[in-house]
């Protein structure tokens, strides 16, 4: 029987919970939950946990929970909603980070083969880390000021 470094089979982690938008977008980025977890490379961080979990300051996310009254991007405008597809795959704001991150993966990203590309090569899966980290940190800030703003 063979167990990841937590200790669990991939088949026990597999199906356990209802659907949910955060489970299908993390679904998305690792559609192979063995390949993910048996990986011989890459520690999860706190700003990849949010990117897969699309769970971070991305306003869609925080206007669920009244942080938040527009979850649209300020950059792209309404109608356009903040989420980690539109930030991380689609949003100009972060196109010079995902081109750094494009050019060491050696192609374009998409949500389908983000994950993928980081299992196959180490130096991806950092280049994914620190654009993860850049994006957040980023997305972080941002939130602060406007909050600053309306207090």
């Amino acid at each position: 029987m063979q167990r990841s470094v937590s200790g669990a089979r991939p088949e026990d982690l597999v199906g356990n919970s209802a659907p949910s938008w955060s489970g299908r977008w993390t679904h998305t980025l690792i559609p192979n939950l063995t390949s993910w977890v048996e990986r011989s490379h890459g520690q999860v961080d706190f700003y990849l946990t949010q990117v897969i979990s699309g769970h971070g300051c991305f306003r869609s996310y925080l206007k669920r929970f009244g942080h938040e009254t527009e979850d649209w991007c300020p950059v792209c405008g309404s109608g356009v909603v903040e989420d980690a597809r539109h930030e991380l795959f689609e949003c100009h704001r972060f196109d010079h980070e995902r081109q750094k991150l494009e050019a060491v993966a050696g192609s374009s990203i998409l949500p389908e083969t983000l994950v993928p590309l980081m299992l196959a090569d180490q130096c991806v899966w950092e280049a994914a880390a620190t654009f993860a980290a850049d994006v957040m940190k980023s997305l972080r800030e941002q939130e602060r000021r406007r909050k600053e703003q309306t207090e």
